[in-house]
Order: C-alpha cells, then structure tokens, then sequence
C-alpha cells in the first residue's frame, strides 16, 4: 500500500502504480485490474498516506509569515546588503506587521460642463468621469523598531 501510494505520488495512473506496486496481479484482465486500482486507491488509509505525502513534499516550500518577518528582519541588520535592499526589507516588514494605514482617496472630475462659446467640437474631448487614486502610506505608529543585534535604529 505505501509503495502504491508513493507512485500515484510520482504521477502515475491508478492502473499503473497497482501494476508495479503489486507484480503478481499485473497480468489481470483491465476488466479486474481497473476496479482493483480504483478500489486501492480509494481506500481511506491509502488517501491519508497520499495527503501526508503531499504535505510534506509541500511545506518545506512555502515560507509562513514568521518565516517571512525573521528573513526580512535578517535583510535589514546585515550590514553587507544594499541600503536599497534594507530600505525595501523594511519597508515589506512593516507592512507585514501593520505599521502602515493605507489610504485611498478617490477625486471625481466632471468635464460635462463645457462653455457654450466651445461649441459642439470641443463635446467630442469631454470625458463622463476620471477617478483618480492616490496611495498614502502613513507610519500608524511611533519610532521605528529597533535591530536587536546592533542596537541601533535603523
């Protein structure tokens, strides 16, 4: 079963991974060995192996936001990366912790409102509406933190 479970991990169909998880029972008809494989692989030991499996292969991937926060944190206190690079270390790390607002403020312009002595030629370069958008990001609170190792602000 856990041999079975690793090539249905590797990619292989339901019928191939029984052929080869099991030897003896690969000269079975397609009529018993379909419904074999299928029955095998729904078995819910068979499924619990498989999501374990998977799991595993995928969470060494993804990084958590704890992760994330101590290699950003790493970035910013190493004195040998580009004070561009710490900026933006620092900059990401606070908006992870919240230390920004972000702000949206949207401006409605109106330009159906032409002067009559335009005429109706002007009325073709009249637009209904324009929003525009500015994104202000404001420090929500005091000082910035400061780096454990050097004891310094940064």
């Amino acid at each position: 079963m856990e041999h079975f479970a690793q090539l249905l991990l590797q990619g292989y169909n339901q019928a191939d991974a029984y052929k080869l998880a099991y030897p003896a029972q690969a000269r079975q008809r397609p009529g018993t060995l379909y419904p074999n494989a299928s029955r095998l692989a729904a078995d819910s030991k068979v499924k619990a192996r498989l999501a374990e499996l998977r799991a595993a292969v995928a969470a060494p991937a993804i990084l958590d936001a704890i992760q994330r926060q101590e290699f950003w944190s790493h970035i910013i206190c190493d004195d040998s990366k580009d004070t561009r690079d710490r900026l933006r270390a620092s900059e990401l790390l606070g908006k992870a912790q919240g230390d920004f607002i972000e702000r949206t403020e949207s401006v409605n312009l109106n330009f159906h409102a032409i002067p009559p002595a335009l005429g109706e030629s002007a009325a073709i370069f009249a637009f209904s509406t324009v929003t525009l958008q500015r994104f202000d990001y404001t420090p929500q609170f005091g000082p910035p933190k400061c780096c454990p190792q050097r004891r310094e602000y940064i």
